[in-house]
C-alpha cells in the first residue's frame, strides 16, 4: 500500500479535514466525550495553532474546516489534537469503567486482551492513524465545504434537518 505524501502550501492554509474513529467504533455517542473533544479544538484555537470556521462531530468521525494560523503545518496540528484528544478521552473512559467495574465501553468492544492492556496502560486508541485532508482551493470551494459539514449530520441520518443537531458549528452560523 502506498503512502500518501501530504502538500503543504504555504499560499493556501485553508484546510477542510476529516478524521475517523479507531475502527469506526461509536465513541462519540457519549455526550461527554464531544464535549471534552470540544474542550481540546478550543485550546488548540486559543494557542494558536489554527482558527476553526466550521465544525461537526458525528459518532464515528469529525469534519473541520480550519485555516492554520501558527508555525505548524497541517500534519502537525492533526498529531496535536488527536494525540491531546484522545489521552483526556482515554482517561474519561477509564473514569467510566471504573464505574462501571471494568466491563466494556460499549463504544469500544474491545477484546479481552486489547481491554486489559488498555487498562494496564492507562489509555484506549481512539484515532484512526490517519487523516483526510484536503486544501481549500477558492471561495466556492470553500462554501462547498462549510456547505457539507453543515449538512453532514443529515447526510447520516441523524436529523432531517442541520440546526437540530447539537454537535456542529450550524448553531454559531445562526448566531
Amino acid at each position: 500500500m502506498s503512502k500518501l505524501r501530504r502538500i503543504y502550501d504555504d499560499d493556501s492554509q485553508y484546510y477542510f479535514i476529516t478524521t475517523k474513529t479507531f475502527c469506526n467504533k461509536k465513541i462519540f455517542n457519549d455526550n461527554k466525550k464531544m464535549v471534552l473533544f470540544l474542550e481540546c479544538i478550543n485550546f488548540l484555537v486559543k494557542r494558536k495553532y489554527f482558527t476553526l470556521y466550521a465544525w461537526v462531530i458525528l459518532s464515528d468521525h469529525v469534519h473541520l474546516l480550519m485555516e492554520i494560523i501558527g508555525s505548524k503545518n497541517v500534519s502537525e496540528v492533526m498529531h496535536d489534537l488527536k494525540s491531546y484528544s484522545a489521552n483526556r478521552i482515554s482517561k474519561l473512559t477509564l473514569q467510566q469503567q471504573y464505574r462501571r467495574g471494568f466491563h466494556a465501553s460499549p463504544e469500544l468492544k474491545l477484546s479481552r486482551s486489547v481491554e486489559a492492556s488498555a487498562i494496564e496502560k492507562k489509555y484506549f486508541k481512539i484515532w484512526q492513524t490517519s487523516f483526510y485532508d484536503h486544501i481549500i482551493r477558492d471561495e466556492t470551494d470553500l462554501k462547498n465545504h462549510y456547505n457539507y459539514i453543515q449538512f453532514n449530520p443529515v447526510k447520516h441520518g441523524y436529523v432531517n434537518n442541520p440546526e437540530d443537531w447539537p454537535w456542529s458549528s450550524y448553531h454559531t452560523f445562526l448566531k
